[in-house]
């Protein structure tokens, strides 16, 4: 930004012509503002600049602000120009986060490669998802994410760290001391110290990495703390200490020191895991909001208002990663549904109440039919080319064809449009593929993917659809 400023900058026109859902100019409506002029003013109108609530604007500003990439020029160029313009502070400071990719690419809704929050919402709660970007994604990088990793990370970090050392801890405890969580004592032995050394050390890492928006590796720094405890029970062993008499006195350190340490834990994961860690917080018999309480002011072995621990539920159960997905892909695959003249489907199979498509000749969509720009982005359009075409045995109607989409391998299609298409006439040709269809069998064959074409005439003649100009195999339409 410095050195775009530095090349000299130009009057910038903070009215357009050509959007006509913006606010109109003053005594000139064919002008609506700059969306990134007005846009950027609710920062401040919103903590009461230029209203009775200034007092908002006087506490809050100059801020920080915190953006994507992708909007860096009009945060750290334009907006602070405003400002000085109007004799107000710029912000303090811009920090500037990557994208959130899939596939390698940024993810977004025109793009068609976004994740759904519909989906996340059905299969993940808030704070599994928190988790995840805050671990998973460097922040500041670009990151990538997948269903996949969230799974993964739910089932490695959560439910066989956090959750199983939680729930490992408060079952024992109201197994062998009816539930009353014994507390630490004065004797401590070499083991107990180390637990206590790493919690400390888990506690300034997590701190000194959050104050720098190193959120991962704060992370990593509790759950350092949380592999710590979990090897202290597993190397005490107390269900074999149960077992005997003469080892409850060493089973009540053990246990004192574990449900201690998670005392710690859960405080200082907090702000990571705040509907979680409420849960834990009130299964360990404690009482007020972890959230509002300071773990650097939390002294090891303090005196705590506990209630014995009753009913204990697992904080994050274990994911079936294979049900889970498939549960996905069926909710995130397009309709299997075919227009008419689709001509990766086979007429024979075609059902006569199928939607028509647009072609000449053919009825428009009612108001009723109309669909979301949400919906069309589903839909994966790529360009690709023929490589091989041949007829389908004892199916008339049907070419298999081979087609590059710029993929690694090439994929296998079938198409209704042997009628009317000899594979001499097809190979070579760049089409426009569904690149996204749930694959589907036809006469023994897989079809994966559907080419598009219009349907002509009251016979409904296909018509495959190319371009006018030569466009890469791959390439999005949108």
């Amino acid at each position: 930004m410095i050195s775009f400023v530095s090349g000299g900058l130009k009057d910038l026109s903070i009215s357009r012509v050509s959007v006509k859902w913006g606010i109109p100019v003053p005594n000139d409506p064919r002008h609506t503002i700059y969306v990134w002029f007005d846009a950027l003013t609710n920062y401040i109108s919103a903590l009461g600049w230029g209203n009775d609530r200034y007092q908002d604007f006087d506490r809050y500003w100059p801020a920080l602000h915190m953006v994507g990439k992708d909007i860096l020029r009009f945060h750290t160029v334009y907006w602070p120009a405003f400002l000085l313009g109007a004799g107000i502070q710029p912000p303090r400071t811009v920090f500037v986060h990557g994208m959130l990719l899939r596939g390698g690419q940024k993810m977004g809704k025109t793009l068609g490669n976004a994740i759904q929050l519909e989906v996340l919402h059905q299969h993940f709660s808030n704070d599994q998802i928190r988790y995840y970007l805050l671990r998973e994604v460097v922040f500041g990088q670009d990151g990538e994410v997948t269903y996949q990793g969230l799974i993964d990370r739910v089932n490695s970090d959560l439910a066989d760290g956090l959750g199983n050392l939680a729930s490992r801890t408060l079952t024992m405890i109201r197994n062998y001391f009816d539930g009353k969580p014994p507390r630490p004592g004065q004797a401590q032995n070499e083991e107990v110290k180390d637990v206590i050394r790493q919690i400390e050390e888990s506690k300034k890492r997590f701190d000194s990495e959050f104050n720098v928006l190193n959120f991962s590796r704060g992370i990593e720094a509790a759950w350092a703390g949380i592999a710590r405890v979990d090897k202290f029970i597993t190397d005490s062993r107390p269900w074999v200490l149960a077992k005997d008499p003469a080892g409850r006195e060493q089973l009540e350190t053990v246990l004192a020191t574990s449900y201690e340490a998670l005392r710690q834990l859960v405080l200082l994961v907090a702000p990571v895991l705040p509907d979680t860690t409420r849960e834990i917080w009130k299964q360990m018999g404690l009482s007020g909001e972890p959230l509002q309480i300071n773990p650097n002011e939390t002294v090891w072995g303090a005196a705590v208002d506990v209630s014995a621990i009753g009913q204990i539920t697992p904080a994050f159960p274990k994911m079936d990663k294979g049900k889970i997905m498939a549960e996905i892909d069926s909710t995130s695959a397009p309709s299997s549904g075919s227009p008419s003249g689709d001509a990766s489907q086979t007429q024979e199979t075609a059902k006569p109440e199928a939607s028509q498509a647009v072609a000449s000749g053919g009825a428009l969509a009612s108001a009723s039919d109309k669909i979301g720009i949400e919906d069309f982005v589903k839909v994966e359009l790529r360009a690709a080319t023929v490589l091989e075409a041949e007829r389908v045995p004892k199916a008339d109607k049907l070419l298999r064809l081979v087609v590059d989409l710029g993929e690694e391998k090439p994929r296998q299609i079938l198409a209704g449009i042997a009628e009317h298409y000899a594979p001499e006439d097809v190979l070579g040709k760049k089409i426009i593929v569904v690149a996204n269809l749930a694959p589907r069998k036809l006469r023994g064959l897989e079809s994966n993917g559907m080419l598009l074409a219009a349907s002509v005439g009251d016979d409904g003649r296909p018509v495959l659809a190319t371009f006018g100009e030569e466009v890469p195999n791959g390439t999005r339409l949108k």
